[in-house]
């Protein structure tokens, strides 16, 4: 039995046993070419898994993210189905199980970000949240708990119930790539867990690889709520740049990802549609990050309504007037291709002023860390990863936040917080991000993966007056928190 305490913990079994803990296995981690990673994953994922991981790798993804490629960003539907938003909040506690691919300590992306806020902030408000883990790659000697062909454990990150689970071997194309309903152990596992914990609604932040988790918890009566924060519904690749390079204007009734962007893990893609559309007109609700998102859903599933409820962020990140030039820029987040790191570091070399910097904050593949390392000159200043709880002051520092994303960023934190500090923002006009930007009074706009124009834009943020400068504020993570607890409540009632 899943033991709650009353301050919606639980009591965490063979705790000493969750110490040790290895990188995530995601196709995106693998630093090539290291034999025992590789030799780890075709262990878990099989022979089939590893071979086509690594042409994605070093065939395809160089193609993918390329800096010289010209690029043509396509339109989207304005209008779409919008969903009613639910007032009413329950006083009864509800136990809510989020699912999600990856999560902390192991990764600390947008979605595990999003995710560790609102359980938080249900067990603030009452409720009780557990999170489930699709953990990559993790040795099998780190589960003591076992249901099936799924192995699995307990761990506790800063107040939340966490369980972590693996498939004994993993099915091909768990990550990123099909869409299969029938995986008989997941919707056993589903079963199992949510009995367990006495789960009232289930909250799935990503849901690609849990859709037979998903389609069980129709089958039991347990229901569901959806966010989409990316495209991986649609896209196995989640990110819409397809491998000619080119920015991805929709499926074309999945026509299109068979003849672009055939893949080892998925064999009928008009199949994967079809569940994923049967999962999403399931969900109680289906949530999205921005207006953006939800028009490009849309477009793929018209029959669905989505709800846009924007990412809370944290009111540690408050104003701060600056004054003066700008000087300092700031590059914050996973350093990996399709984040534009290189662009901006070939843009910022050529402006001439010897007085500025650019501190890069973040880490991510070994073997591109160090190209950006060589491609960088002495005013870049590489700092590493840090902790959440000091980027605020970072952002506070600095006078010039950068985010120069190859793909359609569908919220993007780092925008928004740098903005709510009053730091003036560069993005790239792709997805979301111009949703926050007012063009010249705080912040620019440059066309993505076009590195002249980001030159331009790091130019006129060098001759920017902050006297000039307009404040922006977003939701915050109890605004968040609110909104989800009606939706919980809606759903549990139906």
């Amino acid at each position: 039995m899943c033991e709650f305490h009353l301050n919606g913990t639980s009591p965490l079994p063979h705790a000493h046993k969750l110490k040790a803990l290895s990188p995530p296995g995601d196709r995106t981690e693998i630093d090539m070419p290291n034999p025992r990673k590789i030799f780890r994953y075709m262990r878990h994922y099989g022979l089939k898994s590893t071979v086509g991981l690594v042409k994605e790798k070093l065939l395809i993804d160089p193609k993918r993210f390329s800096p010289d490629k010209k690029r043509t960003l396509p339109s989207f539907p304005s209008g779409y189905k919008k969903a009613v938003l639910p007032t009413d909040i329950s006083e009864n506690a509800i136990n809510i199980l989020y699912l999600i691919h990856y999560f902390y300590p192991l990764k600390k992306g947008g979605t595990e970000r999003f995710t560790l806020n609102l359980a938080k902030e249900q067990q603030r408000r009452g409720n009780r949240a557990v999170v489930l883990v699709l953990e990559a790659n993790e040795s099998a000697s780190l589960y003591n708990e076992s249901f099936g062909d799924i192995l699995y454990r307990f761990y506790e990150y800063e107040g939340i119930l966490c369980i972590g689970f693996r498939h004994k071997k993993a099915p091909l194309g768990l990550y990123y790539k099909k869409i299969d309903p029938n995986d008989v152990a997941m919707r056993d596992f589903a079963r199992h867990i949510t009995e367990k914990c006495y789960i009232d609604v289930v909250h799935a932040t990503y849901p690609q690889p849990f859709t037979p988790f998903l389609a069980e918890c129709k089958k039991i009566g347990v229901p569901y709520v959806v966010t989409c924060t990316d495209f991986c519904m649609m896209c196995h690749y989640s990110t819409m740049v397809d491998n000619n390079g080119d920015f991805c204007d929709g499926t074309h009734e999945q026509t299109k990802c068979a003849r672009i962007c055939k893949t080892y893990g998925c064999k009928d893609f008009k199949e994967r549609f079809a569940n994923a559309n049967e999962i999403l007109l399931g969900a109680d609700a289906v949530t999205v990050p921005s207006e953006f998102v939800a028009r490009v859903l849309s477009k793929e599933f018209p029959d669905v309504k989505f709800l846009p409820v924007a990412h809370g962020i944290s009111d540690a990140f408050a104003y701060r007037e600056r004054s003066g030039s700008v000087k300092k820029f700031v590059y914050a987040g996973t350093l990996s291709p399709l984040k534009g790191v290189h662009l901006l570091i070939e843009a910022f070399k050529n402006l001439e002023a010897a007085d500025i910097s650019l501190e890069i904050y973040g880490d991510g593949d070994e073997s591109y860390v160090k190209k950006l390392r060589e491609l960088a000159d002495d005013r870049i200043v590489f700092c590493g990863a840090r902790p959440g709880s000091e980027m605020p002051a970072i952002y506070s520092e600095a006078d010039c936040v950068i985010v120069p994303s190859m793909w359609y960023e569908t919220y993007n934190f780092v925008l928004r917080e740098a903005l709510m500090t009053g730091a003036l923002a560069i993005a790239s006009d792709i997805g979301a991000m111009p949703e926050a930007v007012d063009v010249g009074e705080n912040g620019y706009l440059f066309t993505p993966a076009d590195r002249e124009s980001l030159e331009e834009c790091l130019k006129s943020a060098l001759k920017f007056d902050f006297s000039s400068y307009k404040k922006r504020n977003f939701p915050t993570i109890e605004d968040e928190g609110r909104i989800y607890a009606a939706i919980y409540t809606k759903a549990n009632k139906v």
